[in-house]
């Protein structure tokens, strides 16, 4: 596949080449680099630049619809030759952290038992640390974490992306944005030492002179459902994956409340031992990054 599409699609949808940047992990100067040799070699401007945001060209929407076509085409190829050309163990043990364990993985596991019937799927989950402890001791093939990656044993490859925002009960009086120093006054919901979410949220006021020590926080409860049952019965605030929180969202339950020029996105990460080869890691690591 040429990655040129996957970059020019993606700057087309998002109408952003730093947007696009971020979303595939790339400089801004190598997006702008990939487009300008699609346009170089289709000998036409894909897309009119204006204040920061691009918008397609005629030439630029046809290709659009092209790149469509060829990287479904291209995954579907992948999928013909590579989903069943190695057959897992009858059992197998996954570990997820918290987040991705109640609100990710479920909608995609499904899919790879329909793939492969015969195996016995089991999901163990808890918080990173104690995720990329089974991984360290050997008692799971592999996690997938939130956080920063940080243990020197293991080896970590991004997976998604993710974005952590400020939620609170929908009756809560407060305004739909406020400024970070806000916080301060705020009672707030955190997840326990060694949440992967927990050291996100640190290291993100801390860069912002925001210390855990001088936050009003009201409780310290060990997943996200308990921080949310936690919200609908009280006037509080937590930080919680986008990802946790969509039914809420939809159903009312929960509002979002922006902080003026903060934000906190992440990855989560594939992680396994260093120097570990496992055709079974490669098999599910290549069905959760189409299907999730």
């Amino acid at each position: 596949m040429d990655f040129r599409l996957k970059v020019f699609q993606t700057v087309a949808e998002l109408q952003s080449f730093t947007k696009a940047a971020k979303m595939l992990s790339l400089s801004q100067p190598a997006v702008s680099k990939h487009i300008a040799e699609l346009e170089k070699k289709y000998n036409h401007s894909l897309f009119i630049r204006n204040n920061g945001r691009v918008q397609l060209t005629p030439e630029g929407n046809y290709l659009l619809s092209k790149t469509k076509q060829i990287l479904q085409l291209f995954a579907e190829t992948e999928e013909h030759f590579f989903s069943n050309q190695h057959n897992l163990p009858k059992e197998i043990c996954l570990g997820a952290s918290s987040s991705i364990a109640q609100y990710i993985l479920p909608k995609s596991l499904p899919k790879l038992k329909k793939l492969y019937p015969e195996t016995h799927f089991l999901l163990k989950s808890g918080n990173t640390d104690e995720i990329e402890n089974l991984v360290i001791e050997q008692k799971i093939p592999f996690g997938l974490i939130e956080g920063t990656h940080r243990n020197p044993s293991l080896q970590y490859e991004r997976f998604l992306k993710d974005e952590i925002v400020l939620v609170c009960n929908s009756n809560t009086q407060t305004n739909d944005s406020i400024k970070l120093k806000t916080l301060l006054k705020l009672p707030l919901v955190l997840r326990e030492q060694g949440s992967g979410t927990r050291a996100i949220i640190e290291n993100h006021l801390r860069e912002n002179n925001i210390f855990l020590k001088d936050l009003q926080v009201d409780a310290v409860l060990n997943n996200s459902e308990s921080i949310k049952t936690y919200l609908n019965h009280s006037d509080s605030f937590a930080f919680i994956s986008i990802h946790a929180i969509l039914d809420d969202l939809k159903g009312g339950n929960l509002k979002i409340v922006d902080i003026a020029s903060f934000s906190m996105e992440r990855y989560f990460y594939f992680t396994t031992l260093k120097g570990h080869y496992s055709p079974n890691y490669t098999t599910l690591k290549r069905f959760f990054s189409k299907n999730i």
